[in-house]
């Protein structure tokens, strides 16, 4: 509020000052001056609002279609009325794409025809996904325990050689304190 005081209070003055002065004008210009970082920063807020409405509609219309593009026969769909069923038939209806769906239960089972824009969520394909994601995840798993075990091998190797080196060292001191005890043993 103070903001828009302080705005109202700056133009009001810059007419007052104008018709004053008998049009010269140079207040207003400075009072427009002083009110520019206020303008930027209004139309920097309205550009990134507009930025931000196109992503999300882009991202929107790319979800839709990934929907419409998972049907397939046999899968468990929700509409946006809430109506779950089994999708028996795509098909085309008065140029407009459709889906025919089976609910119900044996016995008292009923067919359905929805246009696309009534999908709400194609449950079998959220199922595809999750289980695709967990065995990627699991592949993850599995390459990392043998990247670990590869380096573990590895650790190991240098952890013998250093061992067989401290060996051979101590060997050869051996090796070198028993000749010397034989030739003290000869002398």
């Amino acid at each position: 509020m103070n903001i828009l005081n302080k705005f109202m209070s700056v133009f009001f003055a810059a007419e007052e000052g104008s018709s004053s002065t008998g049009g010269s004008g140079g207040s207003v210009w400075s009072n427009l001056l002083t009110m520019l970082p206020f303008i930027i920063i209004i139309a920097a807020f309205f550009i990134f609002m507009i930025i931000m409405n196109k992503r999300s509609n882009a991202k929107r219309q790319k979800e839709s279609e990934d929907l419409k593009n998972s049907i397939r026969n046999g899968d468990i769909i929700k509409t946006i009325g809430g109506v779950i069923g089994t999708v028996i038939e795509v098909r085309e209806e008065n140029g407009e794409q459709c889906i025919v769906i089976e609910t119900g239960v044996e016995g008292n089972k009923t067919t359905m025809v929805f246009d696309y824009q009534a999908l709400y969520q194609n449950l079998s394909y959220m199922q595809r996904k999750a289980e695709e994601e967990a065995e990627k995840k699991a592949e993850q798993e599995r390459m990392k325990s043998a990247r670990h075990k590869l380096i573990d091998e590895k650790d190991d190797e240098k952890d013998d050689e250093k061992d067989d080196k401290k060996d051979d060292k101590k060997d050869d001191a051996k090796d070198g304190n028993d000749k010397k005890d034989d030739e003290k043993k000869d002398n």
